[in-house]
């Protein structure tokens, strides 16, 4: 597995909106997105960013953390969940990729 992401940028005008990205052993990477509603047509297929999420019982720790916040994604990687020290965010993945020209 590997893990890569975009972070918050001027890109597109999208601001703020982040894609974080994750490549199993095998096949295509996963995009993630974090972004309110009012962002561009994002149409994620397992629900909306959640910054105050409760971290799904059927999430599994990835191993992968930076500056003490955890990554944790659920076994189909419909979701992919930030643990940070006092709040959970809930990443849904999106299918139709986004991307900036």
């Amino acid at each position: 597995m590997s893990v890569f992401d975009w972070p918050e940028d001027d890109h597109c005008d999208w601001v703020p909106i982040a894609f974080l990205y994750i490549r199993p052993d095998e096949g295509r990477s996963v995009q993630f997105v974090r972004a309110d509603e009012a962002d561009p047509p994002v149409i994620p297929v397992s629900g909306y960013f959640d910054a105050g999420a409760t971290l799904p019982v059927e999430a599994e720790d990835t191993g992968y953390s930076m500056n003490g916040v955890r990554l944790f994604a659920t076994e189909e990687l419909e979701n992919a969940c930030l643990v940070f020290d006092h709040h959970v965010e809930r990443w849904p993945r999106q299918d139709l990729r986004l991307s900036c020209a």
